[in-house]
């Protein structure tokens, strides 16, 4: 046991030297690796290796292909520009809010925050001010390249056209665009995953309250939920798939009127703001969830842990877009090949779907 503790002791030691030297700026080099803590403090590479492992978990350092493990203070911190449609829009609503927040608190959590210094600024803007942004690291989210026409919402290509030469990484993305780099949420296979859940949990009728399956949010979801029943054997039911604005609550209480003369044994929405007035409106017609019916929704928004009951619901993983965008930047700095990402949702398991899991 003295013995584990006297190793213990050595690793620490060797570690707070470095980070002291790293916070103060006085570390020799750029970069730091496994051989260099050998030599120079005498150490196994077991204790190396450790050492260099709590400064990653601390977000000293980071490992970059071909590069090494480079010291994060010391890089030369880059300007980088998140654009967004309006930035009055953010604040219009509770959802848009909170994708807001989520996302930069994912950016300020990253490893990588310590290279870059974020501005939030308009797309007109950018678009007005062009030769200040040249060669800039810019992230657009994918709001701000819609187009609105009555009741359709597509991409606006023209604005597509338009950022192109800045070559930008679009963030929040619902599909690929061509020519451009983009992060967002494996929308599609969140809805699928969420059929079989419901599935191995005993449900064999399971609606759907959707936003317009025309617009390119919602058609993926639309589309995973579809498969998912094609792929458990279960009928599509063409009276337990609505569709409401997401606006307006009745909507959501007269679907579910409409709904329940079905005995659907679950209902998933794609939102969790539709999933809570699902809820309400069962708590309030004596619909006992998760007994009568399961609810699932979507986003992870910060009200589903307090609903009665706590509400089952798939996290968008939202926090990830930051250290994913870092990363591909440092990918094209170091001239490595740059891929799209579209992060696998997770279903967070509370009380709002019976377990039965057959």
């Amino acid at each position: 046991m003295e013995r584990l503790d006297t190793k213990n002791k050595k690793w620490q030691s060797i570690y707070d030297e470095i980070k002291f030297k790293i916070g103060s700026g006085d570390y020799e080099s750029g970069t730091i690796k496994i051989k260099d803590i050998i030599q120079k403090f005498s150490v196994s590479d077991i204790t190396a290796r450790r050492v260099l492992n709590e400064l990653k978990k601390d977000g000293l350092v980071h490992s970059i292909r071909r590069k090494g493990t480079i010291i994060l203070g010391k890089e030369k911190i880059k300007d980088i520009y998140l654009i967004v449609k309006d930035e009055n829009l953010i604040y219009k609503s509770p959802l848009n809010t909170q994708i807001f927040t989520r996302i930069v608190n994912g950016f300020n959590a990253s490893n990588f925050s310590k290279l870059f210094r974020k501005h939030i600024i308009s797309l007109d803007f950018l678009l007005s001010n062009k030769e200040q942004f040249k060669e800039k690291d810019i992230i657009i989210f994918a709001e701000a390249l819609l187009k609105v026409e009555k009741d359709k919402v597509e991409i606006d290509n023209e604005k597509i056209e338009q950022i192109k030469e800045f070559t930008p990484i679009i963030i929040h993305a619902f599909g690929k665009i061509e020519d451009l780099n983009v992060v967002g949420t494996d929308y599609y296979s969140g809805f699928f995953n969420a059929v079989r859940y419901l599935f191995k949990n005993g449900c064999r009728k399971i609606g759907f309250i959707t936003g317009n399956i025309n617009v390119c949010w919602y058609y993926p979801r639309f589309s995973g939920y579809i498969d998912g029943l094609k792929e458990c054997g279960l009928e599509i039911i063409p009276e337990l798939i609505k569709v409401t604005s997401g606006e307006n609550p009745e909507e959501e209480k007269k679907a579910m009127e409409e709904m329940i003369k079905i005995k659907p044994d679950a209902i998933i929405c794609a939102n969790d703001y539709r999933a809570i007035r699902v809820l309400e409106w069962c708590n309030e017609n004596k619909i006992k969830v998760p007994d009568d019916i399961s609810i699932i929704g979507f986003d992870n928004i910060n009200e589903t842990k307090f609903t009665n009951p706590p509400l089952t619901t798939i996290d968008s993983k939202l926090e990830l877009y930051g250290e994913t965008v870092f990363k591909l930047f440092m990918k094209r700095k170091n001239n490595e090949r740059v891929v799209d990402v579209f992060i696998k949702p997770e279903i967070i398991e509370r009380e709002s779907v019976k377990g039965v899991k057959l």
